[in-house]
């Protein structure tokens, strides 16, 4: 090595913004390294045949979080103005993707109670449709089926099976309601039952 340089996010434009010593540049990484491992402290460890694999997992989460304005928003697309629009935030994929996600990984109180609460807080109205251009029946199941784990398990967070009771009953009566109906068709139809 020749020459070591350490750099803020911009170019230096003297007298007034210099680069940093040394010093300061690396207690900048410090700060910057403990903010991301706090941020996916409650990971849950696990044992795989490459670490490789368990830091990728990591660093997927962190990526995450970035995407999402205040770490619990979602964004269905990070530049591209196609999909990142308001009008694709509530996409039913994004929520389940991530709330499962959390929950295989143990996430549970931290992140999965917090993208449940957005997610039914802003994007499921007392009808229990969702705030997008055309749900998916199959994830209005899939939807409950990501609450299902945070709300039984986790006493602690009670209040949001209180808060939102009536969204995730009115997401479950019309999935019940197709259910009925097809327990209704003659048996030669496959979709009976």
């Amino acid at each position: 090595m020749v020459q070591a340089v350490y750099g803020y996010s911009y170019p230096p434009f003297l007298p007034r913004r210099v680069d940093p010593k040394a010093e300061e540049f690396y207690r900048a990484l410090l700060v910057f390294a403990d903010y991301w491992n706090s941020s996916v402290a409650d990971f849950s460890s696990a044992s795989l045949p490459d670490n490789g694999w368990i830091d990728m997992s990591r660093h997927a989460f962190a990526k995450e979080l970035m995407i999402r304005p205040g770490g619990v928003y979602p964004k269905y697309s990070a530049v591209d103005r196609d999909y990142f629009g308001s009008e694709y935030d509530g996409f039913q994929d994004i929520f389940t993707m991530a709330a499962y996600t959390q929950l295989e990984w143990g996430r549970f109180v931290k992140m999965a109670r917090k993208f449940i609460d957005n997610y039914f807080t802003d994007f499921v109205d007392d009808k229990g449709m969702v705030n997008m251009r055309g749900p998916e029946t199959a994830q209005f199941r899939f939807d409950l089926v990501c609450c299902w784990p945070v709300t039984a398990i986790t006493l602690a967070i009670a209040e949001l099976i209180a808060k939102h009771r009536r969204r995730f009953r009115a997401t479950a009566k019309p999935l019940a309601e197709l259910h009925d109906e097809s327990l209704r068709l003659p048996q030669t139809v496959p979709a009976t039952g």
